[in-house]
């Protein structure tokens, strides 16, 4: 009874073990298009303002200067040239647990091949990722500027002396 009971409540660590088997770990996964195989892509991995050893993956002249996880999803889903399949996770890196959110990335094929030749491993994609938010930045930073200047640029309306 006592095994009923826990297993009804899901309490114990037996039950916690036994999901775990059940569902499977993802280094347990041989199939190279789960979910669970799909390479992570945080912020963290891409800002300039991190050493190496906080978690920065690319180099400081690739990287960015403290990319958020909306700059991530505008990078890839604007720029028509990222074939990948990506998904979006509110999780946290262990070295940034306060900024929320992360790419999941099919970088293979069920058989083992790349899904595309662009990307044949990680850091290609930390680097395509890193320019694509320099881009959308600097067209930022041009639309502010072109804003500015229109704005200077008309003339108040008032009485005329």
């Amino acid at each position: 009874w006592s095994i009923l009971l826990c297993c009804c409540y899901c309490c114990c660590s037996f039950c916690f073990w036994i999901g775990f088997v059940i569902e499977g770990m993802s280094h347990d996964i041989q199939d190279p298009s789960h979910k669970a195989r799909w390479i992570v892509v945080y912020p963290t991995y891409i800002d300039s303002t991190r050493s190496a050893s906080k978690g920065r993956k690319i180099s400081k002249e690739e990287a960015v200067e403290k990319p958020d996880a909306r700059e991530l999803i505008f990078a890839t889903h604007s720029n028509d040239a990222f074939p990948l399949t990506i998904t979006l996770d509110s999780k946290a890196h262990p070295k940034d647990y306060l900024a929320k959110g992360r790419l999941r990335v099919q970088l293979k094929n069920s058989d083992g091949s790349l899904v595309s030749e662009q990307f044949p491993n990680r850091k290609s994609v930390y680097q395509f990722v890193a320019q694509a938010i320099k881009e959308l930045r600097e067209k930022k930073a041009e639309e502010e500027s072109k804003d500015e200047s229109s704005k200077g640029k008309k003339k108040k309306k008032g009485k005329k002396n």
